[in-house]
């Protein structure tokens, strides 16, 4: 074979090596690193905000990836599912891909405008963050392939003050002292009103 065959032969392989091993993000989620070496999706997810190898450490900032990009701005961590806390079920598990199913208690929107969900898996392309459907509390996670390690931890980021409406709070505006100036002053009329009254009767 010549080394033209040889190469066309090798980078056929590779494709076709490449295409069986990357897997495309199903409709029903919202995709992150869609079709590349490793393929996240969550549903009740509005975007993805970002993906790369590395950590999220959450707990750590120093070593979060995700916090320490201009796409983590204005997040910060609240709580991390792993080991003993860890919440969600493998709900499949074949050749390809993971999936999982988790929650995160309804109360956080009481204290956060916004609220992101990140996962660590496997390792490449190992963690993705999306932000997340004003009010969700229920999620389901794609992996794929299937990583090496599994589905390490999941980390709870928010933004705002909360509640969940997606804008902050407005801050209270005091009554101006004129309104008070102004009530004082009906009440005055109204005594001096009755007062004449009296004294004509």
């Amino acid at each position: 074979m010549t080394a033209i065959g040889k190469f066309l032969a090798f980078t056929a392989l590779s494709v076709a090596s490449s295409v069986a091993f990357s897997a495309s993000v199903p409709a029903q989620y919202t995709a992150c690193n869609n079709g590349g070496n490793h393929a996240f999706g969550l549903t009740s997810a509005t975007s993805c905000l970002n993906f790369g190898s590395g950590n999220i450490q959450g707990d750590n900032a120093s070593k979060d990836a995700f916090l320490n990009g201009a796409t983590g701005e204005g997040y910060s961590y609240i709580n991390k599912f792993e080991g003993a806390t860890a919440n969600w079920t493998q709900t499949d598990n074949n050749s390809g891909y993971n999936t999982f199913t988790f929650s995160i208690e309804a109360s956080l929107w009481n204290s956060y405008d916004d609220i992101a969900i990140g996962v660590k898996v496997g390792n490449k392309v190992n963690w993705a963050v999306w932000a997340v459907e004003n009010l969700a509390t229920s999620f389901e996670l794609f992996v794929a392939p299937e990583q090496g390690g599994g589905l390490s931890h999941i980390n709870i980021y928010g933004s705002g003050d909360g509640p969940g409406t997606g804008v902050d709070n407005p801050t209270p505006v005091p009554l101006p002292a004129a309104a008070w100036l102004f009530l004082s002053g009906l009440a005055g009329l109204v005594g001096f009103h009755k007062r004449k009254a009296a004294a004509k009767a």
